[in-house]
């Protein structure tokens, strides 16, 4: 409460990964809606204001928070595209979310080709 989308990226960015960005790198992408019921009980209800921002650091210098993160790596878009395509038995993503990522992923490789 109180922040922008902009500004939380930001924070969400320092808190979660330990990386300094800026609001002016951000470039948005769109917002998404999210609402779901998983079958642990949880429901989900949210609006997701997306980003995209390139950085160039290496990925010993993010440090993430414990609580939130549970791992970080780099991967390339094939690498990206084939876990999304396993990512029913390899836990890297929500299943059910397959859509948003591949828009993010169509996103990301429609600016690396510009």
């Amino acid at each position: 409460a109180g922040e922008t989308p902009k500004q939380a990226a930001v924070r969400e960015a320092k808190e979660e990964i330990g990386i300094d960005i800026s609001e002016a790198q951000l470039t948005k992408i769109g917002v998404f809606e999210c609402f779901q019921s998983y079958q642990n009980g949880i429901n989900d209800n949210e609006f997701h204001n997306t980003f995209i921002v390139e950085v160039s650091i290496k990925i010993e210098d993010l440090i993430p928070q414990e609580d939130e993160v549970e791992a970080l790596k780099f991967v390339s878009l094939s690498q990206f595209i084939q876990l999304l395509k396993d990512s029913e038995s390899n836990s890297h993503f929500v299943p059910s979310n397959r859509a948003y990522y591949e828009f993010v992923m169509d996103t990301i490789k429609n600016r690396i080709t510009k």
